[in-house]
């Protein structure tokens, strides 16, 4: 009797750990959208910023839009930190999703370099880009 116990604990934890394995391998892809989407918002909250007047008007909707960028970029680290690199399907989207989150962010960093070579807005700005996630 005392077998059977161990033997469906160990049947049940497997399940368990297989299920968690599987739902993190199919949080990625929903996760790299939500980042995607964030930074692309974040993207047009910059981009809408081109003097230090749209900069004061829109300071509170780009500590918004880097909040929630963070926020998604902070969500899809904890995504890929449970794949199972070892295994070829998982590595690969480990290595796909990190070059996408680097093209999101270096397209962020080209807008917040424009901000910041602006001497009026980056005065303004520069404080809530401080907080943006590197």
């Amino acid at each position: 009797m005392r077998k059977l116990h161990v033997v469906s604990l160990f049947v049940w934890l497997s399940l368990l750990s297989l299920g968690l394995a599987t739902t993190a391998r199919a949080g990625v892809p929903e996760d790299l959208a939500a980042f995607k989407a964030a930074a692309t918002e974040l993207k047009a909250k910059m981009a809408s910023i081109t003097n230090e007047a749209t900069a004061r008007a829109n300071v509170a909707a780009l500590e918004a839009a880097i909040n929630k960028y963070n926020q998604a970029g902070t969500t899809l680290d904890a995504s890929l930190s449970i794949l199972d690199r070892t295994q070829e399907a998982a590595a690969k989207t480990y290595q796909s999703t990190a070059t996408e989150m680097q093209t999101a962010s270096q397209s962020l960093a080209d807008e917040q370099i424009r901000l910041l070579s602006a001497p009026p807005i980056a005065s303004v700005v520069a404080p809530k880009l401080n907080t943006l996630r590197k």
